[in-house]
């Protein structure tokens, strides 16, 4: 199963979202031991929510507020507001006639 997959499934917190995007590989694996699983994903959020060579989560978490709702790609980012335990985000089938960004 995908990212797209997996987050369309079970929403997540920013922190989750870092966690995914900072993991490391270990032994066993066929990439060199301590690289990035998700370069790609790891460095788009630095761009987005970097603090100091890390991934701000309350950077972030502002940011996907502020972008919650949008269409891109069939996709919607969808947010569940949650003041105990930190909002959820999670991706859902957009609708047919909405704009691409």
């Amino acid at each position: 199963m995908g990212q797209r997959e997996r987050a369309a499934v079970s929403p997540c917190t920013t922190s989750e979202v870092i966690r995914v995007a900072c993991e490391k590989t270990s032994l066993g694996s066929f990439e060199k031991v301590g690289e990035f699983k998700h370069p790609e994903f790891r460095d788009l959020l630095l761009r987005i929510a970097g603090d100091g060579g890390a991934v701000s989560s309350k950077r972030l978490g502002k940011w996907l507020s502020r972008i919650s709702g949008r269409v891109v790609d069939g996709s919607r980012l969808v947010m569940k507001t949650d003041h105990s335990h930190g909002n959820k985000y999670s991706l859902q089938a957009g609708p047919a006639n909405a704009p691409i960004f």
